[in-house]
């Protein structure tokens, strides 16, 4: 029924792991998370709606996730049929500041997917970090 536990240092970590619970169930390993209608089984209004109709056939979802999820890069400073393994979600926000030409806090979770950048671009634009008392600087090792 529960393929595995976790503790939360496992799934978690920071300044605030002592708010996270103790113990975090995966059930998602092989479907969705919510893979059932956001109707109750007796029936009624779905508790999420689109702004339409529900399908007969298929229902409101309140949600259809997966543990791993997918990441589409395209255009000039992406590499082409680059994998890029062991990316996490916190690594978007300071990729995304990287591509704004924005300092990245240096204490901010995750890292700039340098990996999927072309050598060209990241010599052109190397990661800059900033400090908390604002003060700009470039890490050097980042191709």
């Amino acid at each position: 029924m529960i393929p595995r536990v976790h503790r939360k240092q496992e799934i978690y970590s920071g300044p605030y792991l002592d708010d996270a619970p103790d113990l975090l169930i995966d059930s998602w390993l092989d479907r969705a998370f919510l893979p059932s209608q956001s109707a109750g089984k007796h029936g009624g209004r779905p508790v999420v709606t689109s702004g339409r109709p529900p399908r007969k056939s298929l229902g409101e979802k309140t949600a259809s996730h997966r543990y791993n999820g997918i990441l589409l890069l395209k255009d000039k400073p992406f590499k082409a049929g680059q994998a890029l393994e062991g990316a996490q979600i916190i690594d978007l926000a300071p990729t995304i500041l990287h591509l704004m030409d924005v300092p990245v806090p240096d204490d901010m979770d995750g890292q700039v997917l340098t990996e999927a950048l072309k050598d060209e671009y990241l010599i052109r634009h190397p990661v800059a970090y900033r400090t908390e008392d604002g003060v700009d600087g470039k890490r050097s090792g980042q191709l």
